[in-house]
């Protein structure tokens, strides 16, 4: 009987309602990263070029990879709530770092992008004790709809705050108001310290502890996740770029205001939302497999999108936006699932390391796209513009075909997913 098992009711519940908690507190600094908008628009501000702020998108992917096996060990040593303390002090000082920056001069876009990769290195630590903190208070049957209604609340919570922050922003943002934003994010990462040190737990530290090698054995041999994560990879690499990428050409080619680039940015997390609120209903009526291959195709259409917004047409704008809150949607529904698929497919004992590895796979294929569309850019091996009969297509729209293209070959890696073919005598313990 696991310690979730022996909680009551009443128990469980206040174990979620801290999570919930927790999670609204930490998710500014996280959103404010990872939906790019805010930190495009702040190292713009600071003197940075276009290259420089698609950089700044694949630092959180980067430190994952780099950082994540070697945190799984490093929690084990540590313990899960120490850890999660350690990686909110840490954040918190990269963010007061962030919103400092301009008083270095000229050197503020470089400071800006030391604290967010001092932010990101934090992260992995705090992801690698999540699930094994959850795990302690979540049923197999409520972790669905946990992680739905987790994330569609925090996602409500930001993308309210990011809509009253274009709003209010105008087309030539003051540089003090986005040092107050960014300033509040890390100061909030206190309240998440406080409220994970209330979840109930059985074991700060495992009782039984693998060494390094032999923990990752375990998870490389559980080919259920293996395939699992080596889908993830290649998916993430046909997706990952185009967000950030249409930020890119929204304010680079389309030039729009700072203003509309907040509120496509928040256009997203809209979309979002509205996929994380319905994924726990969506997964218990039509199964992962149904949700992975809906998403993945999906994904496909949006680059698809992106590449038909040419500049010289005049539903350039609303095609983005109308593709930007698609495609949070369905990464909302894609996310959900993938936090119950790891669960599940991790072998009791060994969560930590399973975590960290299906994460870092993950995560290496969001920072190759992103850090590839970056060195493209940068390195100008594009031509700026070609033509397609009688249209002008741009570098940017030529980097959306390529990942349309990516994309639908990478659809032949579904046989890997072992919700799609789940004969595997491994372990495999879906909800």
């Amino acid at each position: 009987m696991t310690f979730a098992a022996t909680l009551t009711a009443e128990q469980r519940r206040q174990g979620r309602l801290y999570a919930y908690a927790s999670t609204w507190c930490g998710c500014i600094s996280e959103v404010l990263l990872d939906s790019n908008a805010i930190i495009i628009l702040y190292i713009s501000l600071l003197g940075g070029g276009d290259s420089f702020s698609l950089f700044s998108t694949s630092l959180t992917s980067i430190a994952y990879v780099l950082l994540m096996p070697l945190m799984s060990f490093v929690v084990d040593r540590v313990g899960l709530k120490r850890s999660t303390a350690i990686a909110c002090w840490t954040g918190m000082t990269a963010f007061l770092i962030m919103a400092l920056a301009p008083i270095a001069g000229a050197a503020a876009p470089h400071i800006v992008i030391g604290a967010c990769f001092l932010y990101c290195a934090s992260r992995p630590l705090s992801a690698t004790a999540w699930y094994p903190l959850l795990d302690n208070f979540l049923l197999p049957r409520e972790r669905g709809q946990f992680f739905s209604t987790m994330r569609s609340s925090y996602m409500l919570l930001n993308t309210v705050l990011i809509f009253g922050l274009g709003a209010v922003m105008g087309r030539n943002p003051p540089l003090w108001l986005i040092q107050i934003v960014l300033a509040i994010a890390g100061l909030a990462l206190q309240g998440r310290r406080y409220f994970v040190n209330r979840f109930p737990t059985e074991f700060e530290k495992p009782p039984i502890r693998h060494k390094f090698f032999h923990s990752l054995g375990i998870a490389v041999r559980n080919s259920p996740l293996v395939g699992f994560s080596i889908y993830c990879c290649f998916l993430y690499l046909a997706t990952s770029a185009a967000i950030p990428l249409s930020l890119i050409y929204s304010k680079s080619v389309l030039k729009v205001g700072g203003n509309v680039l907040v509120m496509m940015s928040a256009a997203g997390l809209g979309g979002t939302i509205l996929g994380y609120s319905v994924a726990g209903r969506l997964l218990k009526r039509l199964g992962a497999k149904t949700i992975i291959i809906a998403a993945h195709i999906s994904f496909v259409i949006v680059s698809l999108c992106f590449f038909l917004a040419s500049p010289t047409r005049s539903y350039a704008i609303p095609l983005i936006v109308g593709a930007t809150m698609f495609n949070g949607f369905m990464s909302g529904c894609f996310f959900v699932m993938h936090s119950t698929e790891m669960m599940a497919l991790a072998r009791p004992g060994n969560k930590t390391m399973a975590v960290a590895f299906c994460s870092t796979l993950s995560n290496l294929g969001t920072a190759t796209s992103r850090l590839g569309a970056t060195l493209i850019v940068a390195s100008g091996m594009l031509a700026p513009t070609w033509t397609l009969g009688k249209t002008t297509i741009t570098m940017h729209q030529t980097m959306f075909l390529m990942l349309f293209i990516m994309g639908l070959f990478f659809l032949s890696l579904l046989i890997l997913v072992p919700a799609i073919v789940p004969e595997h005598d491994d372990y495999y313990a879906p909800n």
